[in-house]
Formats: structure tokens, C-alpha cells, sequence
């Protein structure tokens, strides 16, 4: 039992599972696949940004536990940016910001994303996966990567270099 002051407490009951209980397993959520040709940049990628915004960012969205909305058809994204993250490799960081609009309150956000060239598992869920990718025959798997390592000292090193990053 756990008290809260200065009245409220919560009573928890621990049990194991019984074993003759079939384990139903979690449903994976489907999956859109984008499809980005080489050399492609934000502008070139008019249909894939539509399939972006109105598929793939509001099922994300509605799954992540900070965001407000958790009804994916209730969220509506606007896309209005994307931008490089990092200076080196054809395989570099992006930041997307978009907008939403919610019970006449527009709020603005920041997504930093990342294509990993490992063909995308449908089998197993990925809660950073926002969708498959292919590029010819490359296949790949669009992560959200705030909470990635790699992208946190990409991040570090940006700043502490005052880098500016061209698309292109």
C-alpha cells in the first residue's frame, strides 16, 4: 500500500498470471512505406510528404505517451519544415517541424527522424518506428531518434561547433 498525503493512497495487488491464461500477443500497428528516391530532397517529395502527413505522423503521434491527442484520426499534422541535421553521410539525421491545431490552440513541434537501412520488421513492434522505407532496392525503417545516442551527441557536437548544415 502506498499513502499519499493527506488522504488518497493506492492499494496494489500482485498476482502471477495463471499459466493455463493464453498470452494474447500486442497487435503491431500497420505500417505505410514511403518511398524515397536517391538524391531526393524535401521539396522533390511532394506525394511521400502527403503520405507523411495525413498516414504516417498522426498513427505515430497518437502512440507516443507525450502527446496530447492519442486518437491518430483526431490528429491533424501540418507539415512545415525539414531540415538536415548533420553535415556528413547520406544517411544523416532530419528535424521535421509541424503544427497541429487542437480545440482552437496551434501548437508546434519538433521531430528529429533518421532512415535505419535495416529492412523493416513487421513482426515486431518498434514504438520509434514511424514507417518503412524503400529506395530502389534498399529497404529501411523510418525511426524517430530523440532518444537515440548517436543523435544526442550528433546534437552535442552541433552545438558546441556552431554548425550550420545546406540541404543539398
Amino acid at each position: 500500500m502506498i499513502t499519499l498525503a493527506p488522504y488518497g493512497f493506492y492499494w496494489f495487488q500482485l498476482q502471477e498470471r495463471d499459466k493455463s491464461e493464453p498470452v494474447t500477443p500486442r497487435a503491431v500497428p500497420e505500417f505505410e512505406t514511403l518511398v524515397v528516391p536517391l538524391n531526393s530532397t524535401w521539396t522533390s517529395l511532394a506525394r511521400e510528404r502527403g503520405v507523411f502527413e495525413h498516414d504516417v505522423l498522426p498513427g505515430h503521434l497518437a502512440r507516443m505517451r507525450w502527446y496530447p491527442e492519442h486518437s491518430a484520426k483526431a490528429i491533424q499534422p501540418t507539415l512545415v519544415a525539414a531540415i538536415p541535421f548533420c553535415d556528413v553521410g547520406d544517411n544523416r539525421p532530419w528535424l521535421i517541424f509541424f503544427e497541429t491545431t487542437e480545440r482552437g490552440t496551434t501548437s508546434r513541434y519538433v521531430l528529429p527522424m533518421q532512415i535505419e537501412w535495416v529492412r523493416f520488421d513487421r513482426e515486431r513492434y518498434n514504438p520509434r518506428a514511424f514507417a518503412a522505407v524503400r529506395q530502389g532496392a534498399r529497404e529501411g525503417t523510418l525511426l524517430d531518434v530523440a532518444t537515440d545516442q548517436i543523435f544526442t551527441g550528433l546534437f552535442l557536437r552541433n552545438l558546441r561547433e556552431n554548425l550550420t548544415v545546406d540541404e543539398g
